[in-house]
């Protein structure tokens, strides 16, 4: 059969209608399935917030957080520069390494506190890692710094790590165990201090690495979102944090995260919580775990990484 040119034209353009039209729905298809598409995030989002709520930890992932460690001395002395085989605590690195395991010791297996009408017990999935980058020229002791002063500190990962700072209050003897968080959530802030750790490992004060890990996982549940145990707001109030056995001498203390200066005696209080004042900071109510849990997950912090039950970033 003859077909002449103005009617192999129109047969061309049909053939290429037809062609075009089955391409659209196959790109369309595609993006329809893509993980990164819109549905996707919010259906995860969805399905983890659900997980937390229900406590399901097991399909959870662990929550990194990366750190470096910062000394600053005062004019009684600062933690030695050893190398990693002196393995006495007055050196800085050992000092940090027994720290961090300790730290991380508290977050893998949370005990009950006497004081709390419900527990959550184990594994909260936060685990806290010391960063280090071996092409990093200014990191000469693989994420643990020394400084002589702290105007001078200024490390190389930027915001990329949530800085501890162990420093001194000039007066020797004295042993303090004392702490504080640049705020209440980790967006926007990476730096908690930590004060007399040296005055208390060199000079026989009773405060150990294994106190100021516990001081570490309470200014870091300040940036987790969390308030002190004993504060009156406090979001899981009546659920299953009980404010007046918390504070003790008073109902409650009105302040999320200011110093709480002879109000409440939680100290004495018998409890475990990691925002309360105590020696044994390795308890959080399941309401503190939620809220704590879903701000880090949330979290726009550039040292928070997720690792998937299977170890897999």
């Amino acid at each position: 059969m003859k077909i002449n040119s103005q009617s192999s034209l129109i047969l061309w353009s049909l053939l290429m209608i037809v062609w075009m039209s089955s391409c659209n729905r196959t790109f369309w298809a595609k993006r329809a399935q893509s993980p990164d598409s819109l549905t996707g995030i919010q259906d995860d989002s969805l399905a983890v917030s659900n997980r937390i709520e229900t406590l399901d930890t097991a399909n959870l992932p662990f929550l990194e957080i990366r750190v470096n460690i910062h000394i600053i001395p005062d004019r009684h002395g600062n933690f030695l520069a050893g190398g990693p085989e002196d393995e006495r605590p007055i050196n800085g690195l050992e000092y940090g390494k027994r720290l961090i395991n300790h730290i991380n010791s508290i977050y893998r297996d949370f005990k009950p506190s006497p004081t709390s009408r419900s527990d959550f017990i184990g594994d909260s999935r936060f685990r806290v890692v010391l960063y280090t980058d071996p092409a990093q020229p200014a990191d000469s002791f693989g994420g643990v710094f020394y400084w002589n002063t702290y105007r001078e500190m200024k490390g190389p990962y930027g915001d990329t790590v949530l800085n501890i700072l162990l420093r001194e209050n000039g007066v020797k003897g004295d042993f303090k165990l004392n702490g504080s968080a640049c705020g209440f959530s980790m967006d926007g802030c990476n730096q908690i201090t930590m004060w007399d750790a040296y005055d208390n490992m060199a000079n026989g004060g009773n405060f150990g690495w294994w106190s100021f890990a516990s001081n570490a996982v309470h200014e870091i549940g300040h940036l987790m979102g969390l308030c002190h145990s004993f504060y009156c707001q406090n979001e899981c109030r009546d659920l299953d944090l009980d404010l007046e056995a918390e504070c003790v001498t008073n109902p409650c203390f009105d302040d999320c995260g200011g110093p709480n200066i002879k109000h409440c005696d939680n100290w004495h209080s018998g409890s475990r919580n990691v925002m309360g004042y105590n020696g044994n900071n390795d308890a959080m109510t399941p309401c503190q775990w939620k809220t704590a849990y879903r701000n880090v997950y949330f979290s726009k912090a550039k040292y928070i990484r997720k690792v998937n039950p299977d170890g897999s970033y």
